[in-house]
């Protein structure tokens, strides 16, 4: 007797890749935030990862930003409020102003409004609802603007929120999982469930690049070629793979040197200084951007110093050596640690109450009773402290003479001797204390 038992149907495109990238990124039972606009892209989202929640033990939630620039704004943040009721998807609404800067400028300005709302948000993971159409669309952006290799490379598919609620905060994972869809298999997954959403009126606005580049550029070239969003998107998976192979042998040592980046050719030099900014988190500088600080990285001397603000960051070298450190460093705080033949000898001190503060210029410290007082600079260029932690690091004064550096010592005329008790400062702020 024939099976007359109908085959079960097969799981849609939507579901299939997201069920894919779940596993891939080994997120059962994660924190997950989905930015939610309520249109077509972030509502399948939405609800494809509901359906796949209680079996991968996802807690779910979903951030409305509401930029406040269409009139419309505030019925999508109801339209979002009623959605994520009717689904059981707790909905943090985040309303931001938006500096008006321009129709190129305020594009810009909006997505980082949007992406540090999504910082703030309590989970590890932030979901951002970019499909393949939109890869390809970014992909002909940055060529048209002249991009490397790591912008040829698109939006990844796995990577890091670019903002950050503070600069302690580590940065959120940005985690894109429809970029194998298209938006017409998006449309038809919300055909079949029937899902409603709402239309940015801006998005036929041809005055911003994406909407130009989507809809006049894109349809002409849809003339000749139907499926270049499909090749466009493939070819940032093949550039993204060969960035990651450059990125590999770069990784190989944390440590980068002028000598270094003048042994390469111009084209992996910008690539491996690209791959150092990109380590520390900092947004990728320009092609314009890259190429001035490598000129200016190359052509400094064996004992120069010099220091490149770029994006909240300051690239610096010194004897040859990059570092990226934040604008301002912490300082953070002396500890102290009574013992017995070391430190700030309290006999010495004979009640002279102890002051922290940062130098001033001047300062000397004697190490050795056979030697005579020395400079803090020159103190510092031998212990191998750098410049910018010299202005910051905080010096221990007992009245107005000097008596202790981090890094360096105590002052030998203030030295507990073997049989005293002594003070032992040290600075948490930098790791080998002093």
């Amino acid at each position: 007797m024939a099976n007359s038992r109908k085959p079960r149907p097969a799981l849609d495109p939507v579901r299939v890749a997201l069920r894919a990238a779940l596993e891939r990124h080994g997120l059962s039972g994660a924190a997950i935030c989905v930015a939610f606009s309520g249109g077509l892209d972030s509502t399948v989202l939405l609800h494809a990862l509901m359906r796949e929640a209680k079996p991968a033990r996802i807690r779910l939630t979903a951030l409305h930003v509401n930029h406040g620039l269409s009139p419309n704004a505030r019925r999508w943040e109801a339209h979002c409020r009623q959605y994520c009721v009717a689904w059981g998807v707790p909905l943090n609404v985040r309303r931001v102003r938006v500096a008006q800067r321009g129709r190129v400028g305020l594009e810009a300005a909006a997505r980082r409004a949007r992406y540090g709302a999504l910082a703030q948000q309590q989970a590890a993971v932030v979901a951002l609802a970019h499909h393949e159409d939109d890869q390809a669309e970014t992909l002909m952006l940055n060529l048209l603007r002249g991009t490397g290799l790591t912008g040829a490379a698109g939006m990844p598919a796995w990577g890091q929120l670019p903002e950050r609620a503070t600069d302690a905060q580590p940065l959120m994972h940005a985690w894109r999982p429809l970029l194998t869809c298209s938006r017409a298999q998006l449309m038809a997954y919300a055909t079949r469930y029937r899902l409603q959403w709402v239309e940015d009126e801006s998005n036929t606005d041809h005055a911003y690049q994406r909407n130009w580049v989507r809809h006049a550029l894109g349809e002409m070239l849809s003339i000749r070629y139907p499926r270049w969003r499909s090749a466009f998107a493939r070819a940032a998976k093949h550039f993204a793979a060969a960035n990651a192979l450059l990125s590999a042998d770069a990784s190989e040592t944390e440590r980068l040197t002028v000598r270094e980046l003048r042994a390469l050719s111009t084209a992996r030099a910008s690539q491996r200084l690209r791959d150092f900014l990109s380590a520390a988190g900092t947004r990728a500088p320009s092609a314009r951007q890259l190429a001035e600080m490598l000129r200016q990285i190359q052509s400094v001397s064996a004992d120069g110093a010099i220091q490149l603000p770029h994006a909240g960051w300051v690239l610096r070298v010194w004897r040859g050596e990059l570092a990226l450190l934040p604008f301002a460093l912490p300082a953070g705080e002396v500890q102290w640690r009574r013992c017995r033949g070391d430190g700030i000898s309290l006999t010495k001190l004979k009640g002279l109450p102890l002051q922290v503060r940062q130098r001033s210029g001047g300062e000397r410290l004697q190490l050795a009773l056979n030697r005579p007082s020395r400079s803090l600079k020159n103190l510092c260029q031998e212990a191998g402290i750098p410049p910018w932690e010299r202005d910051v690091m905080p010096l221990v004064f007992a009245g107005q003479t000097l008596v202790w550096v981090p890094g360096i010592g105590v002052d030998v005329r203030w030295r507990a001797t073997s049989d005293r008790i002594g003070l032992l400062p040290n600075w948490t702020g930098r790791a080998n204390g002093g």
